[in-house]
């Protein structure tokens, strides 16, 4: 909680040139710096000091008592004399005391008195201590006085003194006549790794360019930048401000105006130049985008004639030789203690002084600078309504943003976040707003294919057009493995959906979409729609494939619906959430199921090669949906779906209901397991189905003998299930449980070398993937104890993350083989029992195999028959954390 500290001194300290020393010796200035940044931070805790903060090259140290400070200073300045700085450039410091009470918050010291010490830190030179009188009345000591100052923000003039003789040049204080730098009226949240970055790009180029999204804080971190290199800019810093510039002739009034020079004769820029020739300034452009060619123009003639230095803002870059970018993003708002929760948290207590920033909660102020997408304007515009609304009442009315970040009673005054964005579409040409408005329409990312499909342009217009809208900072696009993804920040999303709605085009934009995704979702076949390596391409646009799911809802195309859920079993199984995909079949099948019309719909709904009859498509998704429910373990709706799969007139579909069944009788009914395969296997020889039919009944079979300690009975079944699943051009989960399974059987066989063969053949990529476990067996029975104690900690670790429901479960039995390999039975079957049922067919048959090795299989295997706790309940993560630990402490 922000509190007044008592009076304390304050030390701030900075190096002198050091952007230059970067520049120029990169490696030489990192050994210098790491020499400099133990001395002071030492010098200043030995002192009874304590460091605060630091900021590029500068340390900011606190002291209870004034003579502690002084003390601190001059050790570090002796200490800096004396060192030996190597093949490093020696580093000059300049050091400033100020002393009062200040806000305490977090550790951290803010308010007019550190304001006031870094102050008089930058009017100093390297190698020089200055202080304040308030520092200097508490020490009892005599001090070169050098005058009163005036300190840029500091309202009253300021008594400064010089610890020691040593002879400087003037003080560096800044001449108002030198600047037209507007006041920062406010602290800078998050960007000091940005100022530290483009005051290194001004130091060895002549112009610097800050670009990205409207509202992102360009102009705010250029005026830092600017006002930290005032110090060091012997003719000053200045600021154009260039949004209200509309006429060609009005810009260089603009500048001449900034940098405070009356033009007298025809030709204003080339009085401009001949002005600043010799000098060393810095200019800023601020609001550029609109300009941009006129801008590039004048800045161009100016880097070949000039010294001055420009730091240009704008939305898209002036594109010229020599032009440095540094590309501004929106805060991060990733966690409570980021910087957008911090900005939004100063703003709000600035808004409404009777709130104080503790009483905020720091994940809901997080909750609402995540929907707003961390964009510093309108961070500021949602603080601000805390004068009337609390931090809650924002995030309920977060839907309706343009409305609510407008800005209240100062609207004149300060721009909106939807007069930043109409500023930037208005400058856009009619194709790129076409283009814009339909980008509108995805959720989260996409692809060139997919920008196609809606903008009703060809694909290299398309190229070309959304080339430009990265330029002008409205698309973001990022590149990964090779493949360009663009996306819209949320805002800017919202923004481009009122666009589309306002011209009439947000349904058609939406069929579009849905088109587009309904065909990348759709499959040929049941193995494809299940291919692991798909459901990887597919997780990529899982969003799109989403809001695409929604819009056929919404217009009741149910039959596509059905065509998209089919196809998207993978992605379900493998890589989003398979509680997702039962609630999007499950909706699917009861409207399919319930109405007539929709029916009739959705039969006229088919295109082309994906047609197939409606009972049929029915069918696949009542197996589809009795899988994931048997991934949740939630075996009463896994059977409620696959009952009827009997009077099914597809065989395919009933012949692996079959199949699944049976493996889930075989823990309960021998025979009632072995009847389902019976009569799998005869739909499979009637109908001479292929492998994604005959898997399932094959693999049961094995798993049956398996589960029995039938090793060799278990491995003809186990090997022609892998085989045939790997006939097929797909990766399915068939081939994994029939592999990591027949793996399992072997290391129980006794054949550790022939099992990792098997483990080696395939992808186990999976939510059923125990093949670390299993590979960890077999390395022990080669006497790899070392690779395989690796492999079974890695797995551990996995599991205590969450990737898998009970798969702490199978880790233990890992575990359990590491006691079984030294020797330690008793340790071994308590780590069995603490797994309670593992999660696959193959680390179930591992345990009830390592069971067989201490003699208690038998009892294992009745444990796990007998149990009537439902599989959701038995994840045994407490079990592995308590494993882990003791290990740990050995």
């Amino acid at each position: 909680m922000p509190h007044l500290s008592e009076p304390l001194t304050f030390l701030f300290t900075d190096v002198e040139g050091s952007v230059r020393l970067w520049a120029t010796d990169t490696s030489g200035t990192a050994r210098s710096f790491e020499r400099h940044d133990k001395l002071i931070r030492s010098t200043i805790t030995l002192h009874n000091g304590r460091v605060f903060g630091t900021a590029g090259d500068s340390f900011r140290g606190a002291f209870l008592n004034p003579e502690d400070a002084v003390a601190a200073a001059i050790a570090c300045q002796e200490g800096l004399a004396a060192m030996d700085w190597g093949e490093g450039p020696a580093l000059r410091v300049r050091m400033g005391l100020h002393r009062g009470s200040a806000t305490e918050r977090d550790g951290d010291y803010l308010g007019p008195v550190p304001n006031t010490a870094s102050r008089v830190e930058a009017l100093g030179h390297g190698g020089q201590i200055l202080m304040t009188s308030e520092v200097e009345r508490a020490i009892d000591a005599s001090f070169l006085w050098l005058g009163e100052y005036r300190l840029r923000d500091v309202p009253e003039p300021v008594s400064i003194y010089q610890i020691g003789d040593g002879h400087f040049s003037s003080l560096r204080q800044v001449n108002p006549a030198l600047s037209s730098l507007p006041n920062l009226s406010n602290e800078l949240f998050g960007r000091q790794q940005e100022v530290a970055q483009i005051r290194e790009r001004l130091a060895s180029s002549s112009v610097v360019t800050l670009t990205g999204y409207g509202g992102c804080g360009k102009t705010r971190l250029a005026l830092e930048v600017a006002h930290q290199e005032l110090p060091s800019r012997p003719d000053g810093c200045y600021f154009v401000d260039l949004s209200a510039v509309v006429e060609q002739s009005e810009f260089p009034v603009a500048v001449a105006s900034a940098i405070r020079l009356t033009l007298t004769g025809s030709d204003p820029v080339r009085q401009i130049l001949e002005f600043l020739t010799n000098r060393d300034a810095l200019i800023v452009l601020d609001n550029c985008e609109h300009l941009v060619d006129m801008c590039a123009e004048f800045v161009l003639e100016f880097m070949q004639r000039c010294k001055a230095t420009f730091l240009i803002t704008s939305r898209q870059r002036l594109d010229i030789d020599g032009e440095q970018i540094v590309l501004v993003t929106p805060l991060r708002h990733d966690a409570p203690d980021s910087p957008a929760v911090a900005l939004f948290s100063d703003r709000a207590t600035t808004a409404n002084p009777d709130i104080d920033a503790s009483d905020l909660d720091p994940e809901l102020v997080q909750e609402i600078c995540s929907r707003i997408d961390g964009i510093p304007l309108a961070i500021e515009l949602a603080a601000a309504r805390v004068a009337v609304l609390s931090p809650a009442a924002i995030l309920e009315r977060m839907e309706d943003r343009f409305r609510l970040l407008s800005g209240g009673r100062q609207r004149r005054k300060r721009r909106t976040l939807e007069d930043t964005l109409d500023w930037s579409y208005g400058l856009l040409d009619p194709d790129e707003q076409q283009l814009f408005r339909r980008c509108g329409v995805f959720s989260g990312s996409f692809g060139l294919n997919a920008a196609s499909s809606v903008s009703g342009f060809e694909e290299y217009q398309v190229i070309d057009l959304l080339q430009s809208l990265v330029v002008k900072s409205l698309v973001s696009s990022t590149r990964s493995e090779g493949i360009t993804r663009f996306h819209l920040l949320e805002t800017v999303r919202a923004y481009a959906i009122d666009r589309l709605d306002e011209n009439d085009e947000l349904h058609e934009a939406r069929q579009l979409h849905l088109s587009f995704f309904g065909k990348m979702a759709r499959s040929h076949s049941w193995a494809e729609a299940c291919d692991i390596s798909r459901s990887r391409e597919l997780r990529i646009d899982w969003s799109n494939l989403s809001a695409a799911l929604e819009w056929a809802a919404t217009t009741a195309r149910w039959r596509l619906a059905a065509d998209m859920a089919f196809g998207c079993q993978g992605l379900w199984e493998h890589q989003v959430s398979a509680t997702e995909g039962r609630r999007w079949i499950t909706q699917i099948l009861e409207e399919l199921d319930s109405d007539s019309e929709a029916n009739a719909e959705a039969d006229s709904d088919s295109e082309g090669e994906f047609a197939i009859d409606l009972p049929r498509r029915i069918d696949q998704l009542r197996l589809n949906v009795a899988l994931l429910a048997m991934q949740l373990d939630d075996f009463k709706t896994m059977h409620h779906y696959l009952l009827p799969l009997d009077e099914s007139a597809s065989p395919v579909p009933a012949a692996q209901a079959l199949g699944f069944r049976a493996f889930t009788r075989i823990r309960h009914s021998r025979t009632e397991a072995l009847d389902l395969l019976e009569r799998a296997d005869a739909l499979v020889r009637r109908h001479n189905l292929g492998p994604e039919a005959a898997t399932p009944s094959l693999w049961s079979r094995g798993t049956l003998a398996l589960y029995d300690a039938r090793f060799h009975d278990a491995m003809p079944h186990l090997e022609h299930a892998y085989r045939l699943a790997r006939t097929e051009q797909a990766t399915t989960t068939h081939g994994v449980i029939a592999g990591l399974a027949c793996a399992s059987n072997l290391v129980l066989l006794g054949r550790p070398n022939n099992a990792l063969v098997v483990l080696d053949s395939g992808s186990w990529e999976s939510v059923w993937d125990s093949s670390g476990v299993v590979r960890a067996l077999a390395l022990l029975d080669l006497g790899k104890a070392s690779e395989a104690a690796t492999l079974i900690v890695d797995f551990a670790h996995q599991a205590l993350l969450g990737r898998l429901s009970r798969m702490s479960n199978d880790a233990l039995v890992g575990f359990a083989a590491l006691a079984l390999s030294r020797g330690e039975h008793d340790r071994a079957w308590e780590l069995l029992i603490d797994a309670v049922t593992p999660r696959t067919p193959a680390s179930i048959g591992l345990a009830e195999g390592l069971a067989d090795r201490v003699g208690r299989g038998n009892e294992l295997r009745q444990l796990h028959r007998k149990r009537s706790v439902p599989l959701s309940s038995l994840d045994a993560s407490a079990a592995l954390r308590r494993e882990l630990s003791r290990l740990s402490g050995e």
